[in-house]
């Protein structure tokens, strides 16, 4: 399942409930929106973020070209963990590594985020 929400598409898969999906969604979106609020600068193009199990892009290779791609847990299919082109966040819960890696692989600066 995937939602564009501006330049963020979510990809997720959960098995537990729908609000973990949402809940996830508004994590990456308010995330982003801080960021930018800030002054920080965010890529251009999209930036995408998977998680869950037996969450599946159809449109992996379109998702791709529009920016950074990060799969986040050891819980996401292997096929999108192992794929040379994606940021993998590794770890069953990896919350402290999302967003220091999120930030690291954009290109963002610890101190362009602190403002």
């Amino acid at each position: 399942m995937g939602e564009k929400k501006g330049s963020i598409v979510a990809i997720t898969q959960s098995q537990t409930s729908v609000y973990d999906e949402i809940d996830f969604k508004r994590m990456v979106q308010s995330a982003l929106q801080t960021l930018e609020a800030n002054g920080v600068p965010i890529p251009a193009g999209g930036t995408v973020f998977m998680m869950g199990f037996n969450a599946e892009d159809l449109h992996f290779d379109e998702h791709r070209k529009e920016g950074p791609y990060f799969v986040i847990g050891d819980c996401t299919p292997e096929r999108y963990r192992q794929d040379p082109r994606t940021i993998y966040i590794e770890g069953c819960c990896p919350g402290p590594a999302i967003p220091e890696t999120i930030l690291k692989n954009c290109g963002i600066t610890e101190s362009e985020a602190a403002k």
